[in-house]
């Protein structure tokens, strides 16, 4: 091949790739958000699911103490004391000075038995002080102890209370994963209203564009002078309804888009929308239903754990009469140097019963039997409301399944109608107003018909979400984590 042809060619297809370029690139320019996604996102920034894992990081404290409970509590205090004494006066003088001698005549008897008695007295008291002087102390002074308490046995109260902090972790595990399913299913409901609203608004686009067309063609025939006036004033009324209900879908798709936004705690922008690729099987059988929803419902679990909850109470209160065993040990030392040789200690074991706490123990056990009644009516009443609400949920499904297919049907009809009308409008046996209340007709219909398919797909994934099978569904199929 000639060089001539090859740029002749390149310089032919040139236009061609710029054209297909052009027209592709803002599609692959479209950020496109999927049912996964919106779902991980949800799970990743929803306040209330941080809030859950708040609340379960603080039950799982809550049992590390419990486990802790068992252990000994060692405490150790020291001081130092700095003691200014009076050097003149000295240690062991009391800070008393010895009398001064009574001046007087050395010759005079008095004098001579008052000084004797002076001096004697002086003497007493030097040897006193003299005593006391070893008492007296030191300028430096060490004060140190350490004492230890172990407990031996409580009654059984530490191994209840480390049960009852199990039980609390999975508590809170548990309302986690429920907050999570609600969520969830949050999430998949708040996404098809936003499909929804964008069919909604692509079908008034279209429906207002039909109009403007007959409205051209009207504006065409009253100049002509073929129709009437009262055509083209019923066809501008028309187009001013297509323009408010065009701007009333706007308005509930960016309220729908801000309401998705919401929930998974991010900024969607202009993403595009699509149809989830995978739907839940759907589960007809009654039965069948209410057994996975007793095995997976969290509300069940929840009554199981406060039950056990309440027994554990009931076996604390019981707790509360047998013996407390503690072991205590305590060493002291004292001196002008910080050592710790030659203390003092000590081993104590300490027993000690509660033997009449005036009945309160007992009303408490009653108080707590009471709430095991009340757990057991409620689990009733859930299973009554549960086999209500599912029943309700298959019918619904049924329902929504069979209005899928009479919407098909009418919408096929509305398309039909439409195309008649038009060719009754061109050979001059219809008005244009036919026309456009078939063309309402067939907006009406396409719009029924995607409702009719989203809400059987919604209505699929809010069984999961009675049945308690949700977030399993989007671990396992969803996000491929099993």
């Amino acid at each position: 091949m000639g060089k001539g042809r090859i740029l002749k060619l390149i310089s032919g297809l040139v236009p061609v790739v710029l054209l297909v370029f052009i027209v592709s690139s803002p599609v692959l320019a479209e950020e496109v958000m999927t049912l996964e996604e919106a779902l991980k996102l949800g799970i990743e920034n929803n306040i209330g699911i941080k809030e859950s894992e708040i609340e379960k990081r603080k039950a799982e404290i809550d049992l590390d103490s419990a486990r802790r409970a068992v252990l000994p509590e060692i405490s150790f205090s020291t001081s130092y004391t700095r003691l200014f004494l009076d050097d003149d006066k000295g240690p062991g003088s009391g800070g008393i000075s010895r009398p001064p001698l009574i001046p007087g005549d050395e010759t005079d008897k008095n004098y001579t038995n008052d000084l004797i008695l002076m001096q004697y007295i002086n003497s007493a008291l030097s040897s006193i002080m003299s005593g006391l002087e070893a008492l007296q102390p030191e300028e430096d002074n060490y004060q140190t102890a350490i004492s230890v308490q172990q407990p031996v046995y409580l009654g059984g109260k530490l191994t209840i209370a480390r049960q009852q902090a199990e039980k609390a972790l999975e508590l809170a595990r548990l309302q986690q994963r429920q907050k999570k399913n609600e969520l969830l299913f949050n999430i998949i409901q708040s996404y098809y209203n936003v499909l929804l609203a964008e069919e909604r608004v692509r079908i008034e686009e279209e429906a207002l564009e039909l109009i403007r067309e007959h409205k051209r063609i009207a504006e065409v025939s009253y100049k002509a002078g073929l129709s009437l006036k009262t055509d083209l004033l019923q066809v501008e009324i028309e187009e001013n309804k297509a323009i408010l209900s065009l701007e009333s879908a706007r308005n509930d798709l960016a309220m729908a888009r801000r309401i998705f936004a919401n929930l998974i705690g991010a900024d969607i922008g202009d993403r595009v929308f699509v149809d989830p690729e995978l739907l839940p099987e759907p589960l007809l059988d009654k039965g069948e239903a209410i057994n996975l929803a007793r095995e997976n419902r969290v509300e069940f679990k929840l009554l199981d754990i406060n039950r056990e909850i309440l027994d554990l109470s009931i076996k604390m209160e019981d707790s509360t009469y047998l013996p407390n065993i503690v072991l205590m040990g305590n060493y002291q030392w004292q001196g002008s140097e910080l050592k710790f040789d030659d203390g003092n200690g000590s081993i104590t074991l300490a027993l000690s019963m509660n033997i009449f706490d005036k009945g309160l123990s007992r009303n408490a056990k009653e108080k707590l039997k009471e709430e095991l009644q009340k757990l057991a009516l409620n689990r009733d009443n859930l299973e009554e409301l549960l086999s209500i609400e599912l029943e309700n949920q298959l019918l619904r499904i049924e329902e929504n399944k069979r209005n899928i297919e009479l919407q098909r049907l009418n919408l096929q009809r509305a398309e039909e109608n439409l195309a008649l009308e038009e060719k009754r409008y061109q050979a001059g046996t219809g008005t244009n107003m036919e026309v456009l209340n078939a063309g309402m007709v067939l907006k009406t219909t396409r719009i029924a018909n995607i409702q009719a398919g989203y809400q059987y797909e919604v209505s699929l994934y809010q069984l999961l979400e009675k049945t308690g099978r949700l977030i399993d569904y989007c671990e396992e199929v969803i996000f491929n984590e099993k």
